[in-house]
């Protein structure tokens, strides 16, 4: 279990031992398979540390963990280049790390479009190499991969001839200002993910409703803004409006907008409280006990850490046509202690 993982700095070098440790009390097969799938894409790096620009969470790992109320699988997003590997090139080594990881190189789907999104254009990290294993039975061929890719901000015609075969041809709601940034797939899948920033703190419940209208969810809307709003923000907000903070939203749908699902994302520093407060919101979100198993023994050293949010990064909320909304929240591997950050 002794990976090769990362020309890092000695306190993120740590944390993902630590993490790692983690793991393997949960599941020592699990732990073997991480091992594995991060000394495949992470562990030839090096002088990563200088090139790190923080895009892919604050800390600057580069790793970054997901957990999710829907399912108990690790999950967990990787720079896929070091400073020799330009932004622009990252997609193809995708292709590379993913076929070393065991995936089909003759795999297909909507993710083989993207390098098409970014031709000429100044991107600033390119893309990045997602991981889903269970926690039970795990072994190479259950892992799935998922490929986000920089959409740049000058978008260009194959990017618009994406969207509207996904989501129609009609634009967005007028209001706060959505920008494209980022699309995801998994090889193999023509389902697809959109995701936008949106340029204001202010989101009206009228331009929610309106943007899960576009894809047939505005009947989830009390669903999903309850959700939000159990959770505490440090400032306050405007009347018929979810609080005030940065947010962002996605899309994920196969092509014509079939069986859609919406999430909105926060930063977690819009969160009231340190890392423990944050803590304390998420494992108090879930239905049951099991949910976010692995999400608590990450987290456990979390306790004492009230003032700093430095490791929780993002917090989703998601709803379907059927199931209960549900909670994601992603997180740089965790410190040894509290002193580091």
């Amino acid at each position: 279990m002794n990976a090769p993982i990362l020309a890092i700095d000695s306190a993120q070098r740590h944390a993902l031992k630590r993490a790692l440790h983690i793991i393997e009390g949960l599941d020592p097969a699990a732990a073997r398979e991480f091992a594995r799938v991060t000394g495949v894409v992470l562990g030839d790096e090096t002088e990563l540390a200088a090139r790190t620009s923080r895009l892919l969470n604050q800390t600057g790992s580069p790793l970054e963990f997901s957990f999710s109320t829907s399912s108990d699988d690790l999950r967990y997003t990787m720079e896929v280049g070091g400073s020799e590997t330009p932004p622009a090139c990252r997609l193809d080594r995708i292709k590379g790390l993913l076929a070393m990881l065991g995936v089909d190189p003759d795999w297909d789907g909507v993710a083989r479009e993207f390098p098409v999104l970014q031709n000429e254009r100044r991107l600033a990290w390119g893309a990045w190499l997602g991981a889903r294993q269970p926690f039970q039975n795990a072994h190479a061929a259950a892992n799935r991969y998922k490929i986000y890719a920089e959409v740049p901000y000058d978008s260009n015609a194959e990017t618009s001839s994406l969207l509207q075969r996904y989501l129609g041809v009609q634009p967005l709601r007028a209001g706060p200002c959505a920008q494209l940034v980022v699309v995801g797939a998994a090889p193999g899948s023509q389902r697809c993910e959109f995701y936008f920033e949106i340029g204001s703190r202010t989101v009206t419940r009228s331009y929610l409703s309106a943007l899960l209208d576009r894809v047939g969810l505005a009947r989830r809307l009390d669903d999903l803004a309850s959700l939000i709003g159990s959770f505490e923000f440090r400032h306050g907000r405007a009347s018929d409006a979810l609080p005030n903070a940065q947010y962002g939203f996605s899309y994920s749908v196969l092509p014509g907008g079939g069986e859609p699902i919406f999430s909105v994302f926060i930063f977690a520093a819009d969160l009231a409280g340190g890392d423990a407060w944050v803590r304390h919101q998420i494992l108090a979100s879930r239905r049951r006990q099991s949910e976010l198993r692995s999400y608590a023994a990450m987290t456990e050293s979390f306790s004492e850490r009230h003032v700093c949010c430095s490791s929780h990064n993002m917090v989703t909320f998601s709803v379907d046509e059927n199931a209960p909304a549900g909670l994601q929240v992603s997180l740089s591997p965790p410190p040894p202690s509290i002193d580091q950050n």
